[in-house]
């Protein structure tokens, strides 16, 4: 079958052993580095009577006619070791305790745990649709553009206008606070502010007393399983101190003759 030259796509390195058999001829694959060195990308473990020597450059191929004048020194790219004879560096069986280590600063990867695993740790869990807060805030401030006041011109700037404060208008899905809310100014912006960072606060704190009182189950087995803990924690040292509580009572019972 007749194929134009120009339709070939060409070979990769995972197709070298098919044309080493195909050819019968065995190939070696290099790499220049910019220092000079010539990395070995590809040895075969064939011996052939015909050997092919190719230089690559990306997914390029190129014919190398001499390779004593390729490169200055060869390198093996599983040891890293460099060699000044082609030969002694293609024939290197490497092993794997032989590859280069390479040793990084910090720690491997640790997934960090959230509070709810840690919960689930201590044996509280928490659903999963109660682990994401549900409450959220919005609003919308509108400013006009005043004329009067303006900063004196400069040099490099002139001043048309000025922002002022007009109005903010707020809206949450906290109950109770679901309907919108605006703030008009009646020329004291401070004021518009003020009422606003004080309507924020109450419905922040409307949220939170509706937190404390979904999470209360939560928040009393959690405080069950400290307490037990504690006591635990409690009676160890007691039994470091004066012993076992039992051993004590047996000895006052013989003590005693109960």
């Amino acid at each position: 079958m007749d194929i134009n030259p120009k339709d070939f796509p060409g070979v990769t390195l995972g197709d070298l052993w098919e044309l080493e058999e195909l050819f019968d001829v065995s190939i070696s694959v290099f790499s220049l580095n910019p220092d000079g060195a010539s990395e070995v990308v590809w040895t075969s473990d064939l011996k052939k009577a015909w050997k092919l020597h190719l230089n690559i450059e990306q997914d390029h191929f190129s014919l190398i006619v001499d390779i004593t004048t390729k490169a200055k020194s060869f390198t093996c790219k599983t040891c890293t070791r460099v060699f000044t004879h082609k030969h002694a560096a293609t024939t290197r069986a490497c092993l794997a305790g032989d590859a280069a280590q390479f040793k990084f600063a910090g720690k491997p990867f640790v997934h960090t745990k959230t509070i709810f695993d840690k919960l689930e740790d201590m044996g509280v869990c928490v659903a999963e649709d109660k682990r994401y807060y549900p409450y959220r805030i919005t609003y919308n401030i509108e400013t006009f553009m005043d004329a009067e006041g303006v900063p004196e011109d400069t040099a490099q700037c002139s001043y048309e206008a000025v922002h002022r404060l007009m109005s903010i208008s707020v809206c949450s899905n906290v109950p109770g606070f679901t309907d919108p809310k605006c703030f008009v100014s009646a020329g004291d912006s401070r004021d518009v502010v003020g009422r606003f960072v004080d309507h924020l606060l109450l419905i922040a704190q409307s949220a939170k007393r509706n937190m404390l009182q979904r999470f209360r189950l939560v928040q009393e087995k959690l405080r069950d399983v400290c307490d037990r803990a504690e006591k635990v924690e409690v009676l160890e040292r007691v039994k470091e101190l004066v012993g076992s509580p039992k051993r004590i009572w047996e000895s006052r019972k013989m003590m005693y003759k109960i």
